[in-house]
């Protein structure tokens, strides 16, 4: 996790949660601002949700923003996930407040390369954006 004081932004797709949802657990309850974004295709798609939840639930420091592009049936907007669509660098900068902020970005190569690219367009400084791939390429 990056030094500093300001807000960690853990953004993730698919199976890149993972290192997301430890970092999570790691940053609970510390005096960081930490926001969780991760995008999935639906439920079925959507590991963990019960375990992040439960850890929002109890910290105060943490918050969660979770994208379905493709929502199932049983899938419940504002229950299971919080926004239909496919994740953008726009929308992941809507959710935090300051360039100060750091961002871990985990998932599949094309999905880094997209939210990357984005963060920097819109004015991220390149040294405030962390990424590891994870999953297929």
């Amino acid at each position: 996790v990056p030094a500093g004081h300001g807000p960690i932004m853990l953004i993730s797709a698919g199976v890149g949660l993972t290192p997301m949802v430890s970092m999570l657990h790691a940053l609970a309850g510390t005096d960081r601002t930490v926001r969780y974004v991760h995008a999935a295709r639906n439920g079925r798609e959507h590991a963990l949700g019960a375990e992040v939840e439960y850890l929002i639930a109890r910290h105060d420091n943490l918050s969660k923003r979770v994208f379905f592009s493709q929502p199932q049936a049983e899938d419940w907007l504002g229950v299971d996930f919080d926004e239909q669509g496919r994740l953008s660098a726009r929308e992941i900068v809507r959710l935090t407040d300051g360039r100060e902020a750091q961002f871990l970005l985990c998932g599949p190569a094309p999905f880094l390369v997209d939210i990357k690219t984005g963060l920097e367009d819109l004015g991220v400084p390149s040294d405030n954006i962390h990424f590891e791939t994870f999953g297929p390429s």
